[in-house]
């Protein structure tokens, strides 16, 4: 093996190496995939018929596109130019896209100097970034308050004037007492009047 030999061999190893290295960050893989008719299918793109700007994009050619292979290349105002490199059975490239209107768009296949290719692609809008949202807590509402209402009982005072005792209870006896001794006097003066009168007569 000459040396020339081996460096080609070094450096497909080295392009299959980065076509085929998994993406850092997950949902940034896709990739698009051109047939002979110029007609392009979306792969890994999560069934949308479209690619991300601003993310890497695989382009695989089918080699029947062009009629004759020398140092074939792709280019687009998205991303320049970039070399295309045959592997398994595909001419492919990994680029990354710039930015770009969501739409139709076009890269341009030279598979050698009188011969392009145009092909069109759909970039599609950007997905709206997923903001976490916080649970609102609202604050415990107080709980009402039960107040016992007790209305205001009348309490006799202890103590409160009593009829039938006293200075005013004996003085009211005294008189009943003397008023029933005067009366018993005069029925006794009177009956003893009317016995001597009667006494007379006879």
């Amino acid at each position: 093996m000459n040396a020339k030999t081996a460096i080609a061999a070094v450096t497909f190893a080295a392009g299959a190496l980065v076509l085929t290295a998994p993406l850092a960050s997950a949902g940034q893989f896709q990739t698009i995939d051109i047939s002979p008719s110029l007609s392009v299918t979306y792969l890994e793109t999560g069934g949308r018929n479209g690619v991300q700007a601003e993310k890497e994009l695989t382009i695989r050619v089918d080699p029947k596109t062009c009629p004759k292979v020398e140092k074939p290349v792709v280019e687009s105002p998205l991303f320049g130019t970039d070399e295309l490199i045959e592997h398994d059975g595909r001419l492919s490239t990994r680029v990354l896209l710039g930015k770009a209107k969501p739409g139709e768009h076009q890269l341009t296949i030279v598979c050698h100097k009188g011969y392009r290719a145009h092909v069109k692609f759909q970039v599609l809008a950007p997905k709206p970034p997923v903001t976490s949202v916080k649970p609102t807590t609202s604050p415990a509402k107080p709980k009402p308050t039960t107040t016992t209402s007790t209305a205001a009982v009348p309490v006799k005072p202890k103590g409160a004037p009593e009829t039938g005792g006293g200075a005013t209870a004996e003085d009211n006896t005294v008189g009943y007492l003397v008023g029933g001794s005067v009366l018993a006097a005069g029925l006794g003066l009177g009956g003893f009047a009317l016995s001597r009168r009667r006494a007379g007569q006879n």
